[in-house]
């Protein structure tokens, strides 16, 4: 009986358990086992103020504390109890030291010291942005673009968009599909123009829809405005 007893009370049913160091998906998991006690969350980061807890950025993303200890009997706190989760740093999003930087290499540097998140990179071809420049920073989930700098929690989803210069390479494109002009152009970041078309000449050496001429000869170091304004005629159908 005196064993029973002794299990009775370490079971996590008559005493407190260590909540902190949970995730929100493991505390979830215990309450659902666990339905006669109340475990409200209160979720903090390092710019809230509340007595007796003190945020350690070590616990972000976990339950950093509780107000009541490991091993306290359930029935001398009513049976209720409240857990405190860490949210992630509210840190500064240094757009004019992230705008400085060149290259994705510098960039990444940047946000694995002091950031909590790998950003997001694209790059695109640009008239007046040297090859590897910042040209926007924004938020991932709805495209709100930072010009300035700003106060974020640090687990927030940056994209950054880096030039890829302006200079491209034009390839040759006669004889092919339709489709692979409007590949290259979707490569480019642009839309394909509407494709004009030209009478078969000579319907037994020439395929319907493929490329009959492109307005840019192919080439390296074209210039993006130059390539942006391509198009192309095709053989009738």
């Amino acid at each position: 009986m005196e064993a029973n007893q002794s299990y009775l009370e370490c079971s996590s049913t008559y005493i407190v358990p260590k909540f902190v160091g949970m995730t929100l998906s493991e505390l979830a998991t215990w309450k659902s086992n666990h339905s006669g006690v109340s475990v409200s969350t209160v979720t903090i980061d390092n710019s809230s103020t509340v007595s007796g807890v003190t945020y350690d950025s070590k616990y972000a993303g976990k339950i950093g504390a509780q107000s009541a200890s490991q091993y306290t009997k359930w029935d001398t706190i009513n049976n209720s109890i409240t857990v405190y989760y860490f949210d992630y740093p509210t840190l500064t999003l240094d757009v004019d030291a992230i705008s400085g930087l060149s290259g994705e290499t510098a960039v990444l540097n940047w946000f694995s010291s002091n950031w909590n998140r790998t950003p997001t990179i694209s790059y695109v071809y640009s008239d007046t942005a040297a090859s590897g420049s910042v040209i926007s920073i924004s938020k991932t989930s709805d495209g709100t673009v930072y010009s300035a700098n700003i106060y974020l929690n640090s687990s927030t989803g940056i994209t950054v968009v880096i030039s890829k210069g302006n200079t491209v390479t034009v390839p040759n494109l006669l004889g092919q599909s339709y489709s692979a002009y409007s590949d290259y152009m979707s490569g480019l970041g642009l839309s394909a123009a509407s494709a004009g078309t030209t009478t078969i000449t000579d319907p037994d050496t020439q395929i319907a829809g493929t490329i009959a001429t492109q307005s840019v000869d192919a080439g390296d170091g074209v210039p993006f405005s130059a390539a942006r304004g391509l198009t192309v005629t095709v053989y009738a159908e």
